[in-house]
Parts: structure tokens; sequence; C-alpha cells
């Protein structure tokens, strides 16, 4: 069974090129390489935005959001992982989530739809991975979210914000994902576009990937690349 990737785009689209390391290292790491995606220069390891001389060029998705156009970000990740901050934040740390999911209530993007909700909830709550008293789902749903939590109600969301967090962490890889309650890459995508594009003459610019290939890749984990890239090439297959 052939991948939509490769027989469809590489074959009858049109081939981009560009480069991706870091301005320190030839190795790169999520950061620096996001970085080169959506600003446009090289950046040193674990930088958000943050170009190697220091300077901090809008993002794609900061220029697109001047243009009235709705904004998405979407990952099997934690919402706040270098690959998609780097799209949004100017964060010489890519560990420094405060900073990061700050930055994300600034530019509120339309959807947020991933794992993380560690980070959302305040200390004394079940689950969470703060050290402070922060409620960043209040904080989200005070600026207009809808907050969905599982696959049922990710399928029900209609218009407007949308904070979707689905595990406390990282999601699960598609081999172990319960189908019943946990969204795949494939589902958070179908959502997103209907989101972001029912009634809305200005556009879109969504991000969206799946961190699992990656993550299972760490751990040499050859079932889970599999399973994880075909379920990622049906999402732009739908795409």
């Amino acid at each position: 069974e052939g991948f939509v990737i490769s027989d469809r785009i590489i074959k009858e689209g049109t081939l981009g090129l560009v480069t991706t390391h870091a301005a320190d290292s030839l190795s790169t790491d999520s950061a620096a390489a996001a970085t080169a995606l959506a600003s446009g220069c090289k950046a040193k390891l674990g930088m958000l935005g943050v170009c190697a001389d220091g300077s901090d060029p809008k993002t794609a998705m900061e220029i697109a959001k001047e243009k009235g156009m709705r904004l998405g970000l979407v990952t099997n990740a934690a919402v706040y992982d270098a690959s998609p901050a780097a799209f949004v934040c100017h964060v010489p740390n890519r560990r420094d989530y405060s900073a990061i999911l700050k930055r994300y209530l600034e530019l509120e993007p339309d959807i947020l739809f991933g794992g993380g909700k560690g980070q959302f909830l305040p200390k004394s709550q079940s689950g969470s991975r703060r050290n402070d008293e922060t409620d960043l789902v209040a904080a989200f749903m005070k600026k207009g979210y809808a907050q969905v939590s599982n696959r049922r109600e990710l399928e029900q969301a209609q218009r407007g914000r949308i904070l979707g967090l689905f595990s406390l962490g990282d999601m699960s890889f598609e081999i172990d994902r319960d189908k019943q309650t946990e969204p795949s890459i494939y589902d958070m995508t179908r959502a997103a576009i209907r989101v972001l594009h029912d009634g809305n003459p200005n556009g879109f610019f969504a991000f969206i990937e799946t961190e699992n290939v990656d993550t299972a890749s760490h751990q040499i984990d050859i079932a889970s690349v599999v399973r994880d890239y075909r379920e990622f090439d049906r999402a732009i297959g739908l795409a």
C-alpha cells in the first residue's frame, strides 16, 4: 500500500528544499529546525524564534495573524513542544514552558490541539506539572476558548476558538491509542480544517505535525514509527 506523501505529493506536486541545521551544530534539534522553517534563519540549539545573531524576525504565523487569517497549532506532542512553539514564540530556551504558553495566550491561535494538559493545571490539581497555582485552562476560557478533552467532544466542536488537550503529557502512539477516547492526528486534522475553514473568507495558517514518529524513532520502536507514519499519511491525504 503506497503513501499519499510519496505517491501524490512528491510525484505530482512541487518540491521545495530548505536546510534546517542549527547555527552551532550540523545535528539540529526541533527548536532550531522549526525556527528555520518559521522564521527563515538559523538558530542555535534550543532557541525558538531567535536567530543566531540575536534578531527575532516575525514568524510565518505572526505574519498570517497580521493578515487576518485564522491560526491553528496541532500536534500529538505537548502543545508547547518546540516545533509548534517556534511558529509563535521568541524564546531563548525551548524548556521555558511558562513563557511559551504566555505567548500562546497573547497571540490567541484559533485552535490549539495536542497533549500537555499538565502544564495548564494549577499545582494543587491532580495531574499538574506546574510549580505554581496558575490555571491556564481558565485563562484560555476567559479569552473565549471552548475546551475539549476527548475524541467525541472534538468531533462535536463547532466554530470559534478551541483548546483541545487530550493527555497530561505527550499523546499516545497510534499502536497504543484508545480509539474511543483519544483522537489521532487524522482526527485532529479533520477537526482543525473544519473549524478553521468554515465561514472564513481570509484563509488560515495551520501547523500540523506528528511528533510520534520522532519520539518512536528515538526509542527505536519501528512498529510505532510505521503505524504513526501511516496515520499521518492519512491526515495528509485528507488535507
